[in-house]
């Protein structure tokens, strides 16, 4: 707690990956702003590999909802 306030996991673990991206020249910059992105991978629900660079400024928000385009990284 921080003067009656306390930040959320989420909000902690955002402020570490946009560091982590600032730190960080290897990541591509979003074709659509310009702005860092950080990778990500996993698991479809078909069993596939997946991996891309996803923008940090709109990390938020839903897909379809404004999230701009990842790239997709197809060498898996």
């Amino acid at each position: 707690f921080d003067a009656g306030f306390h930040t959320s996991s989420m909000a902690q673990r955002n402020q570490i990956s946009v560091k982590a991206a600032e730190d960080s020249d290897s990541n591509p910059k979003c074709p659509d702003c310009g702005g860092s992105t950080e990778r990500k991978d996993g698991t479809a629900k078909n069993g596939k590999p997946w991996a891309g660079y996803f923008c940090l400024r709109t990390a938020g928000l839903q897909r379809g909802k404004g999230q701009h385009i990842p790239i997709w990284i197809n060498d898996l």
